[in-house]
């Protein structure tokens, strides 16, 4: 299935918002509509509310959109997105050692390509200079990707992300959300755990 990402933009007073019962609507939705599903998302508290990218996989962009409508979520920007993994080929890593924290960087690779990608990043697939490349999700029409690195500093962050060819827009740390970490929800809910089914080979 096709990858999406999906930006989010959050008001201030949406923050009062029980966590738990946003969550269950996401979750809902995969319920509710099986031919999308939650892969993780990533995000953080703003001074005016909140942000964040949340990725899917689903069978259309316009009907993606339409789900997330329907269960009143925020939708900025939906993009098909190629997803490259990082951190030795392993798809379920979503942090660095302990102590560590995630940081999103958003860079343009002018004329460039998923490779192009993978070839900026790979020294740091497995812990180098106090950062670990996790994954990233690359746009191909508009030459850009969204990378996650776990680091021990937003500086370490900085320095793995000076690559040539390649101009970095954003860095900012951010938190990370997961289905597994609502498995009672889809439990209750009688929702498969497709994180659990196996992943074809990177």
């Amino acid at each position: 299935m096709p990858t999406y990402a999906i930006r989010r933009t959050w008001g201030a007073e949406s923050l009062q918002e029980d966590p738990e019962m946003g969550h269950a609507r996401i979750i809902a939705s995969s319920w509710a509509e099986p031919r999308f599903l939650w892969i993780r998302s990533f995000g953080r508290v703003t001074p005016g509310g909140a942000e964040g990218i949340c990725i899917y996989e689903g069978s259309g962009e316009r009907e993606l959109a339409v789900q997330q409508r329907l269960c009143g979520l925020p939708v900025d920007e939906i993009v098909e997105v190629e997803e490259i993994v990082g951190a030795a080929g392993r798809r379920d890593v979503d942090a660095g050692p302990e102590g560590w924290k995630l940081y999103l960087a958003e860079r343009h690779f002018e004329g460039g390509s998923a490779a192009s990608v993978t070839a900026a990043n790979q020294l740091y697939a497995t812990q180098r200079g106090g950062a670990t490349w996790l994954r990233s999700f690359w746009h191909q029409r508009r030459a850009r990707s969204v990378c996650i690195f776990a680091a021990v500093s937003k500086s370490a962050a900085a320095a793995a992300l000076e690559t040539p060819g390649a101009t970095l827009e954003r860095l900012v740390p951010i938190g990370t959300d997961h289905p597994a970490l609502w498995v009672h929800i889809y439990d209750t809910m009688g929702i498969p755990r497709h994180w659990e089914e196996p992943q074809p080979a990177v």
